[in-house]
């Protein structure tokens, strides 16, 4: 399977001294769903950056359908691969629809102006992440779990190759977090390749096809769910003790968290 997404011995650092991600080398290939998990500071959101040509490896190479990230111009690779990141904070005094309808600025003339195929796009993306509703209101109005909701719909109408996106299913309820994941798994099936960063190990395991484990700026391993999700692994790496069972109903890896409680219950 050819990759579409390949990273070589990336290194990164932001400064003397502080974090540094090393060597993390990566293959996302077309109708793949990967995530990245690990602890806090372990470098998910950096190696997500660097996935999307916004933070420069120091070392190593990206490449995007064969081609070196940055030989792309900024209209070419966003009709390839969509980046959202964990905490946008917009101020946008526009409408949900006008705001979805920014992810069509690659396909835009320098005019700016949205045709009918733009319009078909921004109506799917709409009904896909169920904000319909919501298209007439002002995005300033919005509780921050239908803002999350909007900002996924405006990445998905750029209609990239490759989406990449931190934490999507921040400040979702369960319905709307469970039906972001469908949404991403869904895309899948027309070749898309998805990306996305997560502290949720058991829906990354439910959802994902391959796992990326970061641990202190390296990758700790790569692989399906279950090869992934051990018991001594994710304890050592979280320094936590946890427990990975067999979900009773989908069989994927679950995560159970030995606190306090689970010791009373055994005694």
């Amino acid at each position: 399977m050819s990759q579409l997404l390949a990273l070589q011995n990336c290194s990164f650092a932001y400064g003397s001294g502080d974090f540094r991600l090393e060597g993390v080398t990566l293959d996302v290939g077309p109708g793949r769903m990967c995530g990245i998990v690990g602890p806090n500071g372990s470098g998910k959101s950096t190696l997500l950056r660097i996935m999307a040509g916004i933070a420069h490896p120091a070392e190593g190479s990206v490449c995007v359908r064969g081609k070196q990230l940055r030989r792309y111009d900024r209209r070419e690779l966003a009709r390839v691969v969509a980046f959202l990141p964990q905490s946008p904070s917009p101020s946008f005094d526009l409408t949900v629809r006008e705001v979805v309808g920014l992810g069509r600025y690659p396909y835009q003339s320098g005019l700016g102006l949205l045709g009918s195929r733009d319009e078909a796009v921004i109506d799917r993306t709409l009904v896909e992440t169920e904000c319909e509703r919501l298209a007439g209101r002002l995005f300033s109005t919005l509780s921050g779990g239908e803002r999350q909701r909007v900002l996924v719909a405006g990445v998905l109408a750029q209609e990239p190759e490759l989406l990449l996106l931190d934490e999507p299913s921040a400040s979702l309820d369960i319905h709307h977090k469970s039906h972001v994941f469908d949404l991403l798994r869904s895309l899948t099936g027309r070749g898309i390749a998805v990306v996305v960063v997560t502290h949720d190990l058991n829906m990354a395991a439910e959802f994902c096809d391959e796992l990326f484990l970061l641990s202190n700026g390296r990758v700790a391993r790569t692989g399906q769910p279950e090869e992934v999700m051990t018991d001594v692994l994710l304890s050592d790496v979280y320094g936590a003790r946890l427990r990975v069972i067999e979900h009773p109903l989908s069989g994927s890896p679950m995560v159970h968290v030995m606190g306090k409680r689970s010791d009373e219950d055994r005694e």
